[in-house]
Formats: structure tokens, C-alpha cells, sequence
């Protein structure tokens, strides 16, 4: 699939850009969630944040990641795009009523600033599934 600069034609998909996107928020909750409670938070969020990247019109997803720390507790998650294939490593340790989540995205054929409100999207949407409060929204590192 080729084309000239500047032609008219189809574009290959190895001519779109990764971008990716970071950020680092507080969230809250009247009691901590647990050990099992903070996987299924992380597993829920790697899939809602995969599918609102890919509805905002990303071509593929490269990565999703999440550290997650609350209190004793150290949680690390991964997905390579697919909801249905996330990693999720924890400590076991007992959580709090404060989670700090820092949060990694790359994505393929979107631009850094649509993946950001499709993560933000998909962050409200978890939190208030999980009645968490969003502390410090949208602090980009």
C-alpha cells in the first residue's frame, strides 16, 4: 500500500503514530476495597480503558498499565489490548481508604489528548461503579 507525501489513496496503517498518555490520581473510598477488591478494580479498569480508546478511534492499543498502591498493598496491572487478557501482580498487603493509581497508556492512530479523555472517561465510569471518589483528577506526569 503505497502513496506519495501528500496524495490522495489509501493510507497505510504503518503511517499513524503511537501517542500515549500518563497520569497520576488519588482515589478515595469510605472502606478499602481489600486484596481481591483491588485486582477486580484494576482488571475493570484495564477493560474500560481499552474499550474507550478503541471507541474514541485508536487503531490498536499497545499497552495499558496500572500501579496501584494502597496502604500495605502494592498492585501492578498490564494489558496488551485485549480486555479479556489482563495481568494483575499483587503483594497481598491490606489496602486503605486511599488508593494512588498511576496510569500508562499507548495507543495507535490517536492523539495523545483524545486517549487522555477516553482514560478519564473510563477512570469515572469505574470509580463510580466502585464508589470511589477521584481526588486529584487528571494530574498529568
Amino acid at each position: 500500500m503505497s502513496r506519495e507525501p501528500g496524495g490522495d489513496g489509501p493510507k497505510s496503517p504503518l503511517h499513524h503514530r503511537f501517542e500515549s498518555c500518563s497520569a497520576v490520581v488519588s482515589l478515595e473510598r469510605d472502606e478499602p476495597l481489600g486484596a481481591e477488591g483491588m485486582k477486580d478494580l484494576a482488571r475493570n479498569l484495564m477493560g474500560a480503558v481499552t474499550e474507550k480508546v478503541m471507541e474514541a478511534g485508536a487503531l490498536d492499543v499497545g499497552h495499558v498499565k496500572a500501579v496501584l498502591e494502597s496502604g500495605g498493598c502494592f498492585l501492578y496491572a498490564n494489558t496488551v489490548g485485549d480486555p479479556q487478557d489482563v495481568t494483575v501482580r499483587s503483594n497481598e498487603g491490606a489496602s486503605s481508604r486511599e488508593i494512588k493509581l498511576t496510569l500508562n497508556i499507548v495507543a495507535l492512530g490517536l492523539e495523545a489528548e483524545k486517549i487522555r479523555n477516553a482514560a478519564d472517561e473510563a477512570l469515572e465510569m469505574v470509580a463510580a461503579e466502585r464508589r470511589l471518589m477521584i481526588m486529584k483528577p487528571g494530574k498529568e506526569i
